[in-house]
């Protein structure tokens, strides 16, 4: 196991550790003002030189990365912010199987789609997919997220309460 720096604040997140220096832990605050510079220019150039992936087109989803739902929704909503061709969605459940969900006719380009979701119980997911962007250009992306508080009301016999 990695040991962190002086002074270093520690975070894990998904089993990978990272230390994060505060700026009395670098040898001199100008150090760490040149370094926060650095930090922000190596950013702004990748981002400019990234081309852009299904997740940068998506305008917005019922369920989006690091979500930790009580319930899952009875479908995957999904919003694109140009006319897109989704030919492909899967569901990697906690067991690591996978399920091949179902998508439109892959001919039907649009902006919206409402992929239908099996009854998810408690744990962790990844649900992926893969468009066609006008342009004859691929991407995939996907979004991981966790169900807790999961109850299956079938479960239980309400033969006795009054309706």
């Amino acid at each position: 196991m990695t040991s962190a720096p002086a002074g270093a604040r520690v975070q894990t997140r998904r089993g990978v550790m990272w230390f994060m220096l505060s700026h009395e832990a670098t040898s001199s605050v100008g150090a760490g003002r040149a370094l926060t510079s650095v930090r922000a220019l190596v950013a702004a150039v990748a981002l400019a030189a990234a081309p852009a992936s299904a997740e940068s087109l998506v305008e917005h989803s019922n369920i989006v990365a690091g979500d930790v739902l009580d319930t899952a929704p009875a479908a995957f909503e999904i919003r694109f912010t140009q006319s897109v061709i989704l030919d492909q969605a899967n569901l990697q459940l906690d067991s690591g199987d996978i399920l091949e969900l179902t998508v439109p006719a892959p001919t039907t380009e649009r902006t919206t789609f409402a992929i239908p979701l099996p009854e998810l119980r408690d744990g962790d997911y990844v649900l992926s997919w893969r468009i066609a962007v006008p342009g004859d250009r691929v991407t995939n992306a996907q979004v991981d997220f966790i169900v807790v508080g999961y109850h299956d009301h079938s479960e239980h016999d309400h033969s006795d309460h009054i309706h």
